[in-house]
């Protein structure tokens, strides 16, 4: 039925909580997961930027360094989240754009040709009443093609979380 599902991770444990039962999809269907990651830069990396400053050549180098630095951190999530998910049997690969966040996940999903999107109704929001985060409502709403949500971890049965557990230790990126 699936043969690629997409799964957009914010580096929440919230966002994580799709990944059980996207994992029991996958072994079913004999599909791929592709772990996806959108990086949005800090404002404050680009606060220093003036139109005066913009081709000094030592500001843009420490612009870069910043974001490869980034980039490289949200890459590591990805990988390790990839190594739990393989190691219960899921084909996976990880994927990592930069842009808005919405249009990012289409633009991801046309390219790689996924047929489906997984994903947690709420994320990094310290809301305990949160019923659906925006990011999701968009997706759940424009999405070209069947979108899976999760509100919290999903209740799968013991034998596919016991090879699963969210990772603890993370820096959530803005």
């Amino acid at each position: 039925m699936y043969k690629k599902i997409l799964v957009p991770l914010d580096g929440s444990k919230q966002s994580e909580g799709v990944l059980p039962l996207i994992s029991m999809l996958a072994k079913s269907n004999q599909a791929e997961i592709v772990l996806l990651r959108v990086v949005e830069y800090p404002y404050t990396l680009y606060s220093n930027v003036y139109e005066d400053s913009a081709l000094d050549p030592d500001l843009m180098k420490k612009i870069q360094d910043e974001k490869d630095s980034i980039y490289s951190e949200v890459e590591g999530y990805l990988e390790k989240v990839m190594a739990k998910l393989v190691s219960t049997g899921v084909e996976v690969t990880i994927e990592v754009c930069e842009g808005p966040i919405v249009e990012s996940i289409f633009e991801s999903t046309n390219r790689l040709q996924a047929d489906l999107i997984a994903l947690a109704m709420c994320s990094q929001s310290k809301c305990t009443r949160c019923i659906m985060g925006s990011i999701a409502s968009r997706v759940l709403h424009e999405s070209p093609v069947t979108v899976i949500m999760v509100r919290h971890q999903a209740i799968i049965p013991g034998a596919i979380l016991e090879h699963y557990t969210p990772l603890q230790d993370r820096q959530t990126f803005a």
